[in-house]
């Protein structure tokens, strides 16, 4: 894969034009969660490109708590069997998630047709027991970009993923040297704009 293109950005320009009105203080916290979420030179590449996720940093530097809940501990298991290679559909994936809600500590598990759908399933089934009112989601899209090509199988890898609640599109991205907890990030991006965002317009998400 190509490398990616680094170019000028600011954040809090951007956050402004999405309506964001941001002390000083607010937009220093900003662009040093832009920063920390991603990779130093790449932040346009990323949240120009993800809004969501953009979405959910700036009412992070404004003090807003948009978590579901607290991760205790993620887990994801693939088994596959080389003697069926050829066979559609043969390995078995499965994610396990331990979180921390309201005091309490449950563990949600679910089976997917990958580790990333695998993950999307169980954090769905938690969305669903703690946000019943939330609009069902659902993944359209997902792609993964290398930004160092050159570190090859060491590259911190970004995952870009694209969610709809059947009305809305948008993107959230995820950064890390592991694909699994990069998508991960994405995933649970995705899953707190469509609890979080009830309200607000599609243009604000809309990836159009």
């Amino acid at each position: 894969m190509g490398s990616v293109d680094r170019d000028v950005f600011d954040p809090v320009l951007l956050a402004r034009k999405l309506g964001f009105t941001l002390t000083d203080h607010q937009a220093e916290a900003l662009r040093e969660l832009v920063t920390h979420k991603g990779e130093e030179g790449y932040e346009g590449y990323l949240y120009r490109g993800a809004l969501a996720s953009f979405w959910l940093l700036a009412r992070k530097a404004l003090g807003i708590n948009d978590d579901l809940f607290e991760l205790v501990s993620m887990r994801v298991l693939t088994a596959w069997s080389a003697k069926k290679a050829e066979e559609p559909n043969q390995s078995q994936n499965e994610a396990v998630i331990r979180y921390r809600h309201n005091g309490e500590e449950p563990m949600e598990a679910a089976e997917g047709v990958g580790p990333v759908d695998a993950l999307f399933v169980a954090l769905t089934k938690i969305r669903r027991r703690l946000y019943q009112q939330a609009p069902e989601v659902h993944l359209v899209g997902f792609q993964v970009r290398d930004l160092d090509p050159q570190a090859e199988a060491a590259a911190r890898v970004a995952v870009q993923i694209e969610t709809s609640d059947g009305e809305r599109t948008w993107l959230t991205v995820g950064v890390d040297d592991n694909l699994i907890i990069a998508s991960w990030i994405a995933l649970v991006d995705a899953v707190t704009v469509g609890v979080r965002a009830k309200g607000a317009s599609p243009s604000l998400l809309s990836i159009e």
